[in-house]
């Protein structure tokens, strides 16, 4: 019986251990995107005046209680509203195959925004760090952080935030779609605008 005991007690601390150190391996967060009521747009614009508003539908993140943001995109769910025009993004400008994700990483000062009442907002500048094909740019965005309830934020870009082509060597993949498609140009710089709600 008392090894029978023991056994027990070994399988316990066991199942604790790992518990625990599953807990540590996952960042506790404040604020979860809430992806389904979320959106991510991009304009791409051809032959100078021709814009056509594209999207990701996929896409993840959070808020740790440190204030560390993190946002994952998965490229691969591009919405151009034209299946050869997706494919041809995932296949030779976003090189999905092995690059599959963008990372957007922030960090934020929570007690700014947990000062907020319901039915009020704050705008602010932002810097946050975007990486793509393993290469990473600095740039800085005026956000709004809209207070819906006592536990749901909406975050939205004031103004587009503009990412270069050039930052990410995506100069020869441009070229090679404009060639594809028949066009003069494409503008190497994106307007993005984002709307994102987070819930804790």
């Amino acid at each position: 019986m008392f090894s029978s005991f023991k056994n027990i007690l070994f399988i316990s601390v066991c199942c604790i251990y790992f518990l625990l150190v599953a807990c540590q391996s996952k960042p506790l967060t404040a604020w979860n995107l809430l992806s389904s009521e979320s959106k991510i747009n991009y304009v791409s614009v051809k032959n100078n005046d021709l814009m056509e508003n594209n999207s990701f539908e996929i896409f993840e993140g959070f808020v740790g209680l440190d204030g560390e943001a993190e946002l994952i995109i998965d490229l691969n769910s591009v919405n151009t509203n034209n299946d050869i025009r997706d494919e041809r993004m995932r296949e030779i400008l976003f090189k999905t195959e092995t690059h599959p994700f963008a990372k957007i990483t922030a960090l934020l000062d929570l007690s700014d925004y947990e000062k907020l009442s319901i039915g009020s907002s704050l705008v602010k500048n932002l810097d946050f760090n975007f990486s793509f094909q393993g290469l990473s740019s600095t740039y800085e965005a005026k956000i709004e952080v809209y207070r819906l309830s006592v536990n749901k934020v909406l975050v939205k870009s004031v103004e587009p935030i503009f990412i270069y082509g050039d930052d990410y060597d995506l100069y020869p993949g441009l070229q090679k779609l404009q060639k594809l498609a028949g066009l003069d140009s494409i503008t190497p710089v994106v307007p993005v605008i984002v709307s994102l709600i987070f819930e804790r």
